[in-house]
């Protein structure tokens, strides 16, 4: 008897359910299916799927029953993958300004039982999120719910910036500063951002009217407008500001003369009468007046100009300084004397008088009243003329500076510059020889002048510290005198006199 199996397997479910699995489906998720043989005995179930399956929608697997004598039936199942929970979590870049606060992105769709975890690049403290402007790169990590067993986390990345933020200065009008009356002061420009102002200014004049520190701190200094401009430039967090100019007026009512230079001589916050001599060593037609004031002080007749002096006299020039705000005015006068050259007005007469000219049609015009003498910046006399005496041996002395003030009948006071005489009757001395030895002859000789008895020549050798060494009496004009035989070498010192004339000569003694 021959029995032949030719009858395959039947499955035990007529269907199979499908199998529906989020991200994919992996073989343990799909049970096996079983099948019964007629005959009684085993039955291999095989399938045609590659697992993972991860091909999102469906697919169809098809399961094999084959009993022992190779009889097989089949049955199809589906296999259906669907997407992963978190598949459609979104995480755009995000764009704010900076207004201090922190400011986050954060990923779209997340669906329930999902959680996320972020980072941040550069690190601010603060796990997905920045104060500061900058950019930052910021990871998320999103793991989907505990239900989605076959799906795995995603990361996903974004951009996060923050701008700087813009930012205004606040800087109001300056009103008009009085240089005399107000103090130096503080600006108060502020900025929006609570960021520091610093300041620079400008200015047209020569000179700053005033100087602005960068923290603001205005020093007056004259009359004038600056250009004040406050300006921020910004940080990391802030744009620069938009500068702002404001314009300081700085009044004054000054109407002082700072110096006044006169030729050249400087008086510093001078009197409201200004004197100047000419000197008599220079023959100045003309001096040349400076005078310095607040900056924007009007002078007149003009800040610098020329005041003429052709002829020995008193010179006079007003001078009115308006202040700049033209509120005040103040008057100096300029006086410049030019003295008379002594000879010019004084005549000598013989050896021992002098005479002032008090005639106006040869003196320049001029008509005095009083006169004061001066020998060496000594009183001497106060009368038209001066003498050195009634005697014949009464002269001028020729070493002397002899000088006179005058005074006009219009109560004008005068001067001349210092004269020195020459005596008419003066006589000449020479001395030989010299280099000279001890014990030798020295030579006196006088010319132009007679010496008797009763006006003998008196000699002295004097040592340079001043010490008498010897000492002659003669009554002639060639005198041979003999120097003293223990002299020692050196220069001295010889002195010789004749009434009033003197003379002194530097002896060598080898």
């Amino acid at each position: 008897v021959v029995i032949d199996d030719v009858t395959a397997p039947v499955a035990d479910a007529a269907n199979l359910a499908d199998i529906i699995m989020e991200c994919e489906v992996v073989a343990s998720d799909v049970p096996t299916p079983t099948a019964t043989d007629n005959c009684g005995g085993n039955v291999t179930v095989t399938n045609d799927a590659s697992f993972p399956i991860s091909t999102q929608g469906t697919t169809v697997i098809t399961w094999s029953y084959e009993d022992v004598n190779g009889n097989i039936s089949t049955q199809t199942q589906n296999v259906q993958v669907l997407a992963s929970p978190i598949a459609n979590v979104t995480f755009d870049d995000g764009n704010f300004t900076y207004d201090g606060n922190v400011h986050e992105i954060e990923v779209d769709n997340l669906p329930t039982g999902a959680s996320v975890g972020y980072s941040i690049n550069p690190t601010t403290g603060q796990p997905n999120g920045a104060i500061d402007a900058g950019t930052y790169t910021v990871t998320a990590t999103v793991t989907p719910p505990a239900s989605a067993v076959n799906c795995g986390p995603i990361t996903l990345t974004a951009t996060l910036t923050i701008d700087r933020a813009p930012q205004a200065i606040t800087f109001d009008p300056l009103p008009v500063a009085s240089l005399e009356n107000d103090p130096d002061f503080q600006l108060q420009a502020t900025a929006s951002s609570g960021l520091p102002v610093g300041y620079t200014y400008t200015y047209t004049a020569p000179a700053p009217p005033a100087t602005v520190s960068a923290s603001g701190w205005v020093t007056l200094l004259t009359s004038g407008t600056v250009q004040i401009t406050a300006q921020q430039p910004g940080n990391d967090n802030y744009l620069p500001a938009a500068p702002v100019t404001q314009p300081l007026q700085i009044n004054s009512e000054d109407t002082s003369a700072y110096r006044v230079s006169i030729a050249g001589e400087v008086y510093d916050n001078p009197d409201n009468e200004i004197y100047y001599l000419i000197d008599c060593n220079g023959n100045k037609d003309q001096v040349e007046v400076a005078f310095e004031t607040e900056a924007n002080a009007s002078v007149a007749p003009a800040p610098e100009f020329v005041i003429g002096t052709p002829a020995p006299g008193i010179y006079r020039q007003e001078v009115e300084i308006t202040s700049q705000d033209g509120s005040s005015t103040q008057t100096y006068m300029v006086i410049v004397e030019k003295a008379f050259p002594f000879f010019d007005i004084v005549e000598q007469k013989f050896d021992n008088v002098l005479l002032v000219n008090n005639d106006p049609d040869n003196n320049g015009g001029y008509k005095f009243t009083s006169y004061q003498w001066f020998k060496n910046g000594r009183f001497i006399g106060d009368g038209q003329y001066y003498s050195a005496g009634e005697n014949e041996t009464d002269l001028l002395d020729p070493d002397a500076g002899y000088s006179v003030l005058m005074q006009t009948e219009g109560g004008e006071t005068l001067q001349t510059c210092i004269g020195n005489v020459t005596l008419e009757f003066d006589f000449s001395i020479s001395l030989y020889p010299n280099p000279n030895e001890s014990g030798r002859v020295l030579n006196i000789d006088i010319e132009d002048y007679r010496v008797s008895s009763t006006n003998p020549l008196n000699i002295q050798l004097f040592s340079l510290q001043g010490a008498l060494v010897k000492q002659w009496k003669t009554s002639n004009n060639t005198n041979p005198v003999r120097l003293p035989d223990n002299i020692a070498s050196g220069v001295y010192i010889v002195s010789c006199q004749v009434g009033n004339h003197k003379r002194n000569f530097k002896l060598i003694i080898e």
